[in-house]
């Protein structure tokens, strides 16, 4: 599913296709439950995508992570 989410970091709209469900999307952005209890097999990088709008390019200029 495609998302779009605000990144925190450069404020600019990105989408991104992410293999989450309707219900899922729903359930995290009405959320009472933890992001990992709602999608406990989604990536690190798709999840901070959800959260914060972080892409993935941006976690690892941030992070000085590797893919």
């Amino acid at each position: 599913m495609l998302v779009t989410r605000r990144s925190l970091i450069s404020n600019k709209e990105h989408s991104i296709d992410i293999p989450i469900s309707k219900e899922e999307l729903h359930r995290l952005d009405n959320r009472k439950e933890l992001i990992q209890n709602i999608l406990p097999n989604m990536s690190n990088v798709f999840r901070e995508f959800l959260k914060s709008g972080i892409t993935p390019e941006e976690q690892k200029t941030i992070f000085n992570e590797k893919e």
